[in-house]
């Protein structure tokens, strides 16, 4: 068993810690919370510039190559981009580098304005991930990550000349 003294010390450190932990912990949630506010201005102000013709509306260009559609909103062009839901995933667990859940998903589909079904997004999440098991992993209760592919052994691709 550790002497008083010791064991005083490391409760002290510990507590130190923890605190230190739900510090930064807030702060992360804070940024979050930042960058959401950031992407939602960001995205208002590229609408504006299309209403007021300072820019090439970038959703007419989407549609033309099949990516997008409008959608009339008060006053402004809105739209909604069709994204495949494991890709969009795929690029939110890229960004957040974190486990997640299929709620912060479905926050982050809306978010970006990426096609989600209205109903019942959720299982529509939960459904693709699981179709996806070399993709992404439940990892506890409502957490899920995507697992990081290892480059597969195989011929190295040709060096130098042109494909033939």
């Amino acid at each position: 068993m550790l002497e008083e003294d010791t064991r005083q010390n490391l409760l002290k450190a510990l507590e130190g810690l923890q605190k230190e932990l739900d510090e930064k912990t807030t702060k992360i949630l804070e940024l979050e919370t930042i960058r959401g506010e950031y992407e939602r201005i960001k995205i208002l102000i590229q609408l504006i510039k299309e209403e007021l013709g300072l820019e090439v509306p970038k959703s007419i260009l989407e549609i033309k190559s099949g990516g997008g559609m409008i959608i009339s909103g008060e006053g402004l062009v809105s739209f909604i981009t069709p994204k495949p839901i494991a890709e969009g995933a795929s690029e939110i667990f890229d960004e957040f580098k974190r486990p997640i859940t299929i709620k912060e998903i479905v926050n982050e589909f809306r978010r970006r304005g990426w096609k989600l079904s209205e109903n019942n997004p959720q299982e529509v999440i939960r459904s693709t991930l699981k179709r996806h098991p070399k993709l992404f992993k439940k990892v506890s209760r409502g957490n899920w990550k995507k697992i990081q592919r290892i480059a597969q052994v195989g011929s190295p691709p040709s060096q130098g000349g042109e494909v033939e």
